[in-house]
């Protein structure tokens, strides 16, 4: 519990853990380029790294900015926020597990169904799905956003290495 007028420290345990994954991440993409620089090695690997320890440094800002700009409360206002804030923590927790599942459902279908309907057509089918699950409900931004996803991932893909059979998009990818 925390003292009266003293304002919350952020997760140690998640900074840590956000640290280990951009340490690992550093690491993989160096023993990456030292192993071989060439394109075809690389091409794939230090792109994703740099995506990933550029959403790792946003993720560590937004923790330590988070606990950094966090209001002092008196005592008695945190008790009340403390009470009703402790069955909005479960219900968000219930929500995030419920939505953790269906997408791993999505995931699971995406990958038994890529070979079946196309590339093509089944990650465009799983990221409309991903966002509908995810509570965006404007069709004309789920159909953008996923036809522009997947018109640009495949297509910068197919540029790159051979992509199994494609349902639509085989003459951007040729």
């Amino acid at each position: 519990m925390q003292e009266s007028g003293e304002k919350p420290k952020a997760a140690l345990g998640h900074v840590i853990l956000l640290l280990i994954f951009g340490c690992g991440l550093a690491w993989y993409a160096w023993d990456t380029w030292s192993a071989s620089a060439k394109m075809s090695n690389t091409v794939l690997i230090l792109p994703a790294a740099l995506v990933g320890l550029l959403l790792i440094a946003g993720l560590l800002v937004r923790e330590l900015r988070r606990f950094s700009h966090a209001p002092d409360l008196p005592e008695r206002a945190r008790d009340t926020e403390v009470s009703s804030g402790e069955e909005t923590e479960k219900d968000r927790a219930r929500e995030d597990v419920r939505i953790s599942v269906i997408l791993m459902v999505l995931l699971a279908l995406y990958v038994g169904f890529m070979n079946r309907i196309g590339l093509d057509l089944a990650t465009f089918l799983y990221i409309a799905a991903s966002l509908v699950a995810l509570d965006e409900r404007r069709p004309l931004v789920i159909v953008a956003y996923s036809l522009g996803f997947t018109v640009v991932a495949l297509g910068a893909m197919g540029q790159l290495i051979l992509l199994p059979d494609t349902l639509f998009l085989e003459a951007i990818l040729k």
